[in-house]
């Protein structure tokens, strides 16, 4: 949770970052959801290349968790 809540305001702040926000469900304290926009994809591997993913995510997350789901999604549109 510490990590999570280091990976925020660095992410917020990069140039194409839209909005990243952690979520995290109030009946299972260990289940998060990060809620992240990016400009475009190369927003988003700039992020990846970031600091603060290698180490928070990368490097305090990642390696601990039991199960890892990640959706790409993209808006329905008019």
């Amino acid at each position: 949770m510490a990590a999570l809540r280091e990976m925020r305001k660095p992410s917020q702040a990069e140039p194409g970052n839209r909005d990243y926000q952690v979520f995290r469900d109030p009946r299972q304290p260990g289940v998060f959801v990060l809620y992240e926009r990016y400009a475009d994809e190369a927003a988003f591997q700039a992020h990846l290349a970031t600091q603060h993913f290698a180490t928070w995510l990368k490097g305090e997350v990642l390696p601990f968790l039991d199960e890892r789901t990640r959706l790409d999604l993209a808006p329905l549109g008019a």
